[in-house]
């Protein structure tokens, strides 16, 4: 608990490395007016895991970033640039002599400042960070215990599942697993997100795991990996492939993107391929340079 709660940057190589490799529920909850910044917010990413088992979630006044919204102010929007901002905004300042200018300029400086790291704020709210993935969902601090309970249900139940389907053969990971069990219950409610709804998703799970024993074992309910050559691609990469060619015909390649990335669960998906591919690129490099 101290190396969590106290020391996270001193530890933080041995988090990292713990719950990298961690294959049990791991929920993190950024507490009511608390804030997860910096070199702690990436000690706890639930993108280090590899297995599926970490998902992060907060408070309706919580709040969360890499940086804090004074040090982007910084970077993003400088003095000089306030400055022209101010300028822009009233002409009128551009009839004063300089040193009335400038002490215009310096009374409003902090004003307009304000406003910037006000707007900077907005970006680590609860909502925009779901918006963009950054948590899974946003949990009131009042109903955190009930609604953790029946999510640690779903996720025991879930990697039980996938484990059962890694040792039955059926997949190669506990995260492929896991993504095969999304993926299956997207098929039937395509309206519901995985996550969302844990009692029915725990319903679910329950009911198609009775159906015929365990998944993995004899015939499961889930969608088969395709038994296909290793040259040739699935059946699914054909079809995105295949996409690809018409939209080439018709419009951009940013449209057709554009246009699957609205479903937020798909790009959720390509932000985690993309990782994985530099995470190998970078494995690569490092064998070349050895």
């Amino acid at each position: 608990m101290r190396d969590m709660f106290d020391e996270v940057l001193k530890f933080g190589a041995s988090i990292v490395d713990n719950v990298r490799a961690y294959s049990c529920p791991l929920f993190i909850y950024i507490p009511p007016h608390g804030e997860l910044r910096g070199g702690a917010w990436v000690v706890v990413d639930p993108l280090i895991n590899h297995n599926g088992a970490v998902e992060m979630y907060c408070d309706l006044t919580a709040h969360g970033g890499v940086m804090e919204p004074a040090g982007v102010v910084e970077i993003k929007f400088r003095e000089n640039d306030i400055r022209e901002l101010i300028r822009r905004n009233n002409p009128h300042l551009a009839s004063l002599d300089p040193k009335k200018l400038r002490e215009e300029e310096n009374r409003l400086l902090p004003l307009y400042r304000d406003v910037a790291v006000r707007f900077a704020d907005l970006h680590d709210t609860p909502v925009r960070m779901e918006a963009v993935g950054a948590v899974r969902g946003v949990i009131p601090w009042k109903d955190s215990r009930r609604l953790f309970h029946v999510k640690l249900q779903r996720k025991l139940k879930e990697l039980s599942v996938a484990a059962s389907m890694v040792e039955s053969k059926t997949v190669v990971s506990l995260s492929e697993g896991v993504r095969k069990i999304e993926a299956a219950f997207a098929q039937e409610h395509p309206d519901i997100v995985w996550g969302t709804n844990d009692a029915l998703h725990l319903r679910w799970l329950t009911e198609k795991e009775k159906a015929d024993g365990f998944f993995g074992v004899g015939f499961s309910p889930l969608p088969p990996s395709p038994q296909m050559p290793t040259s040739a691609p699935p059946p699914t990469v054909e079809d995105v492939m295949r996409l690809m060619t018409q939209c080439e015909a018709t419009c951009t390649l940013e449209a057709c993107f554009d246009s699957l990335f609205a479903d937020k669960r798909v790009l959720q998906a390509a932000m985690k391929a993309m990782q994985r591919a530099q995470e190998g690129e970078e494995e690569l490099r490092g064998c070349s340079f050895s």
